[in-house]
């Protein structure tokens, strides 16, 4: 992979670019205390849900306890509301390797297509001056259907890739991959949590590469 060969480059945010999933997991015990729901889930349990995307979670989180049926579908409006009160009094640090990545692409169009809101996002790049370098942000007010659907990287390649640009996206969950793989870029999976080089097969003919980290990947390519 030639990192200089592309000219616009698309990176989710929550778990990729910002240390945001322990805060999710959080907000996601806390809406079923207040809903009084017994839900008993390590980080580890949740992440492997979460990273499935919305039906998926519901679905095995039903199965797991079925007690939380009756709460779906506003238990995610709950855990979302939840989840801001959390990010505006915690601080919320990078992931590793993320400026000496994003030093790499100076010059790049670069842009963020996330399920976040723009509130979310907002709160995120004030806190963090180093995203300003991205020139566009995708949020979840702008398409109908989240992730693992496309939509998302569908408005970003209709908004900002010209004609034979040549596309690459960042990704740290298979929801995010999914949906990435609804236009045509080189994808990159990143994760330290969960390996995702198997994901590889779930999509034939598109070139993939896994990387644990961003730190790791800016290595290999200042080693090659």
């Amino acid at each position: 992979m030639r990192l200089d060969s592309y000219e616009v480059y698309f990176f989710d945010l929550d778990g990729l670019l910002i240390d945001t999933e322990p805060l999710f997991y959080q907000a996601c015990l806390e809406t079923w205390q207040k809903y009084k729901v017994s839900v008993e889930l390590s980080f580890s349990q949740y992440y492997s849900l979460a990273m499935q995307g919305r039906e998926r979670f519901q679905e095995a989180l039903i199965q797991l306890f079925p007690e939380t049926r009756a709460f779906f579908p506003s238990y995610f409006l709950d855990r979302d509301r939840c989840y801001h009160d959390l990010l505006s009094c915690e601080q919320i640090q990078l992931m590793p390797g993320v400026e000496t990545f994003l030093s790499l692409l100076e010059g790049k169009c670069l842009g963020v297509v996330t399920n976040s809101s723009k509130e979310s996002t907002l709160r995120i790049r004030k806190e963090h001056p180093v995203l300003e370098c991205m020139q566009f942000w995708i949020t979840r007010e702008e398409y109908a259907r989240p992730k693992p659907a496309p939509d998302s990287y569908r408005l970003a390649w209709n908004r900002f890739v010209r004609e034979g640009d040549h596309v690459i996206g960042f990704e740290d969950s298979v929801k995010g991959l999914q949906a990435l793989a609804g236009i045509p870029a080189t994808m990159v999976a990143i994760n330290a949590e969960r390996s995702l080089e198997q994901t590889q097969s779930l999509f034939p003919g598109k070139e993939y590469y896994y990387f644990p980290s961003l730190e790791l990947l800016c290595s290999c390519l200042q080693n090659h």
